[in-house]
């Protein structure tokens, strides 16, 4: 059913036209209300001002009227701007292209493993990454080192600890790496620690020191 403009609102638009207020100032409705008024021919505007139209028109309205030959000839009703409103279509569908892609896009910026692009590209989307510095790649290490303490706490059982502990294990490995050292000089440091200060196998929670009483 083709939509009315209500007298209330022609007036009110009237006034508004009157008084030359930005068309920015506008809900949609009302400018959509005003292209109608214009394309009934209730009253004439200058160039610029159905320039404004056609280019503030919600988007939605000028989508449907990509598939409405009726309601696209209106927007061709000056020809003046043809070619301005050629514009905004293609304006619209790139937006709405660009707006399906990004609900598409998920946003990592992280360090990944270095098979995960090519498990991306396997899934049928492209992945977007680049090589870090190396002063970049160990901040990113301590990042994601970081990252997977979170998710060892957050880990509900036995398997899922084991994943997170194999990641960790992974990035210790790179860590080492990164300073050019060997998992049995890090185990080797770690035992010596373990003599001279034990290990953690009596769960002892330090609360403070305080001075010894002299007697």
């Amino acid at each position: 059913m083709k939509k009315k403009v209500t007298n209330e609102r022609k007036i009110f638009l009237e006034n508004w036209l009157n008084e030359n207020y930005p068309l920015r100032n506008l809900s949609s409705h009302e400018v959509w209300d005003l292209s109608l008024l214009v394309w009934s021919r209730h009253f004439t505007w200058d160039e610029r001002t159905y320039l404004d139209v056609a280019y503030y028109l919600p988007l939605k309205m000028v989508t449907d009227a990509l598939g409405d030959p009726i309601e696209l000839s209106k927007l061709y009703h000056v020809g003046i701007i043809k070619e301005k409103v050629d514009q905004r279509i293609t304006e619209v569908q790139e937006l709405n292209a660009y707006i399906e892609e990004q609900k598409q896009t998920i946003i990592y910026q992280k360090l990944v493993r270095d098979n995960i692009p090519d498990i991306i590209l396997a899934s049928g989307k492209k992945p977007i990454f680049h090589a870090l510095k190396p002063e970049e790649y160990w901040k990113a290490l301590i990042a994601k080192d970081s990252e997977e303490l979170k998710e060892v706490a957050a880990a509900k059982n036995s398997a899922e600890i084991l994943e997170e502990l194999a990641d960790k294990y992974e990035i210790l490995l790179a860590m080492a790496s990164y300073h050019n050292l060997t998992m049995e000089e890090i185990r080797g440091a770690a035992l010596q620690k373990r003599e001279k200060k034990g290990g953690f196998t009596r769960r002892l929670f330090l609360e403070k020191e305080v001075p010894l009483k002299k007697k």
